[in-house]
């Protein structure tokens, strides 16, 4: 099943419970292969679960993590998410990182953080040429 993309209000009004609202599902996702499967019949399945995601500080670009990469969903300035999610989105393939289930845009959108759950926890950062 692909990956779902919800949105919520920043700030709930009153004390009114909140829905989430389903903009789409997530394109081009990588999904587990037959050697993925073979090489580990419980875990393979879970290689292309969404670990993580965070938007950038201008709010544009999403990214989304799971253990192989990260996908980069980016929108128009004032754009919708909708017509993003009818393309393939771009990627990075990262090394072999056990457990890759932290990501964060830094505060400036200057540099993107990925860390793993597993100790040591390496921290990989890119950075994002403008």
């Amino acid at each position: 099943m692909p990956p779902e993309l919800f949105r919520l209000p920043l700030r709930a009004t009153g004390d009114d419970e909140v829905v989430a609202e389903l903009i789409g599902t997530l394109p081009g996702i990588e999904q587990p292969d037959a050697g993925d499967l073979r090489r580990s019949p419980i875990y393979g399945r879970y290689r292309a679960q969404i670990t993580g995601a965070d938007l950038s500080p201008n709010g544009r670009v999403l990214a989304v993590l799971n253990y192989r990469s990260v996908h980069f969903l980016v929108r128009p300035a004032n754009g919708d998410w909708g017509p993003v999610l009818a393309g393939k989105p771009s990627h990075l393939t990262l090394p072999l990182m056990p457990q890759a289930e932290a990501i964060a845009f830094a505060l400036d959108g200057q540099s993107l953080l990925i860390g793993s759950e597993q100790l040591p926890s390496p921290l990989l950062r890119y950075r994002i040429e403008p």
